[in-house]
């Protein structure tokens, strides 16, 4: 205890932010000298989980002492007994000590604003991350100047008018999540963000009307699930590196798919096959990731191979192949007249799952080593109960390679 004691306030308060807040704050028995330090922490978190958790905020929260408060995270479960206006008046006391971060995880109240006005003119904010059924009736008065992070997740509530209107008072925000936004009110969303660099839009019902702007982003997980949408407006976004689509229905496939272009890397679920056309060319892209979850054809591969002129790492899994699922088709496969630029310059690394030894597989792994210049490495996972694995082995094996360096692997 004397080398504790030993040590600075500032050297203990850092070593208070290691516990749970409950117990940092329990802290304050030890000694005269604990007594206070407790106040003068920076990140807090409550988990109301009992029905004394509403007095024990309401009795600590008032006594803190730090000018910032970096962090809090209040995460309310259907056990306690919180109300919205233990909310309001607890945002209220963290606005005026300049809070930075909050993350409110709410499992309780459904429907209603919790929000107090005062938090959309919080010039301190720099993140604000919303979980669960949580309404947000947006004020005329926004301004959020230092707001970099909003996460709106867990079917939190908000019109896309609500929802335009607190965008447009961010100026600087650079991420933004919107999961699980399957609101029944929600018929519109308007995303316009010039700022913006990270997007995550997860959405599960259906829409009249969506519109994306946002022309610096780098990086966008989409997600849409379920749902179609009548109309929808996505405008380019040149400096984009890395994309994750996932999608069922769409009106506007091309223009989703044109706006993804210059990424870098590309993650694509369910394979698009039935929209994807020789007109699309992903000039940067240098990792493409193809989802496992649905069979495609060898000339769908090869057509996105054909307009990523410069793709390093292709991952891809089986093939889709015409009658029954266990037939070996020995018609499907037609090579390309031209081999695509990327075998031939720039392609390195290829993983394929899923893989299992029928004949336009054989054909297109052949076509890819044959042709395949810079390879490196050829990573086959194998699927043992389908077919003869150490045939398949050994026929790609004895396989001509067109890169003396290329390593082929079997899993």
């Amino acid at each position: 205890m004397d080398r504790i004691n030993g040590l600075s306030d500032d050297v203990l308060v850092k070593i208070l932010t290691f516990l749970p807040t409950k117990e940092a704050i329990s802290t304050c028995v030890l000694s005269k000298r604990w007594k206070f330090l407790w106040m003068w922490l920076q990140k807090l978190e409550y988990m109301c989980r009992e029905p004394e958790s509403r007095e024990f905020i309401d009795k600590n929260l008032p006594l803190h002492r730090a000018l910032v408060i970096e962090r809090v995270r209040i995460d309310v479960s259907s056990d306690s007994n919180i109300e919205p206006k233990d909310y309001i008046r607890w945002i209220r006391i963290l606005v005026s000590r300049q809070i930075r971060v909050l993350i409110i995880d709410n499992h309780l109240i459904h429907g209603r604003n919790i929000l107090p006005s005062s938090l959309y003119t919080c010039k301190s904010l720099v993140g604000l991350i919303l979980k669960g059924p949580i309404l947000l009736n947006v004020p005329r008065m926004v301004c959020l100047p230092s707001l970099k992070t909003l996460g709106l997740e867990g079917g939190t509530d908000v019109t896309n008018r609500f929802l335009k209107r607190l965008l447009s008072n961010c100026p600087v925000l650079e991420n933004l999540v919107v999961d699980r936004f399957g609101c029944d009110g929600m018929r519109k969303l308007t995303v316009i963000v010039p700022s913006l660099q990270r997007l995550t839009l997860f959405l599960t019902n259906d829409l009249d009307e969506f519109v994306l702007n946002t022309p610096s982003l780098k990086q966008l997980r989409f997600r849409f699930h379920f749902s179609n949408c009548h109309f929808s407006m996505i405008e380019k976004m040149p400096e984009l590196r890395k994309a994750l689509v996932e999608i069922n229905r769409f009106s506007n496939i091309d223009s989703l798919i044109a706006s993804i272009s210059s990424a870098e890397h590309l993650f694509i679920c369910p394979p698009l096959e039935a929209v994807y056309s020789d007109g699309f060319v992903f000039n940067k892209l240098k990792h493409l990731k193809i989802c496992e979850c649905k069979a495609y054809s060898s000339s769908f591969l090869v057509r996105l191979l054909k307009g990523s002129p410069k793709l390093q790492v292709l991952e891809s899994s089986r093939m889709l192949f015409h009658g029954s699922d266990f037939k070996d088709d020995k018609n499907d496969w037609n090579p390309p007249t031209t081999v695509p630029e990327c075998i031939l310059s720039s392609l390195e690394i290829v993983k394929w799952f899923i893989y299992l030894g029928r004949s336009q597989e054989r054909d297109l792994a052949t076509y890819i080593l044959k042709n395949g210049r810079r390879l490196k490495a050829v990573t086959i996972e194998s699927q043992p109960y389908y077919m003869e694995t150490h045939d398949m082995l050994k026929e790609l094996a004895l396989c001509t390679r067109a890169s003396n360096t290329c390593k082929l692997v079997f899993t």
